[in-house]
C-alpha cells in the first residue's frame, strides 16, 4: 500500500539533497509540524506565493513556504478562499530541483565564459535546476532640458 501524501510530504522535507533546505528540514522535525503533520499540505495563493499548512473550511493555518525557508516558523491563519493545493507538483519540483523550485534567490549558476569576459550574449545555466539565462543588453536614449546661451 502506497503511503499518504503528508508521509510522503514529511520524509521529503527532511531529506538532505544538493540544494535541499535545511530550515524546512528543521521546520519539519518541529512541535508545530509533528502535532499535525498527516494534514500538511502544500499550497499556492492567488498571487502564486507557495504556503505550507492545513486548511479547514475557513482558514488556512500555516505560513509562506520562503519564509519557513528563511527560518521564521511563526504560523498564521490566512484566509483560503483562493488557495490551490499544489503538494504533488512540489514534491516532484522539489525532489528534482531543491530551494529552486519555490524561488529564484537560490539558483548557483555555471557561466560559460570568465567573469572578464561577461557581456551581452553571455549565457548561464542553474547547476541545480537546469534554468539557463542569457545576458541582455539596452541602450537607453535619455533627453533633457539644458539652458542655452545664445
Amino acid at each position: 500500500m502506497e503511503k499518504p501524501l503528508s508521509i510522503k510530504l514529511h520524509k521529503l522535507l527532511l531529506s538532505e539533497f544538493p540544494n535541499s533546505s535545511q530550515n524546512l528540514a528543521k521546520f519539519a522535525r518541529s512541535g508545530k509540524y509533528l502535532r499535525l503533520k498527516k494534514h500538511y499540505r502544500i499550497y499556492r495563493d492567488a498571487n502564486d506565493d507557495l504556503h505550507i499548512g492545513f486548511c479547514d473550511d475557513i482558514f488556512l493555518n500555516g505560513r509562506n513556504l520562503l519564509s519557513i525557508a528563511c527560518g521564521d516558523f511563526q504560523t498564521f491563519a490566512y484566509s483560503n478562499c483562493q488557495m490551490q493545493d499544489v503538494t504533488e507538483w512540489f514534491m516532484r519540483e522539489y525532489k528534482e530541483k531543491g530551494m529552486c523550485a519555490y524561488t529564484d534567490m537560490r539558483h548557483e549558476w555555471d557561466m560559460n565564459e570568465p567573469d572578464e569576459d561577461i557581456g551581452a550574449g553571455s549565457t548561464r545555466v542553474c547547476i541545480y535546476c537546469g534554468k539557463k539565462e542569457m545576458m541582455k543588453a539596452t541602450v537607453v536614449r535619455k533627453t533633457w532640458w539644458e539652458e542655452s546661451k545664445l
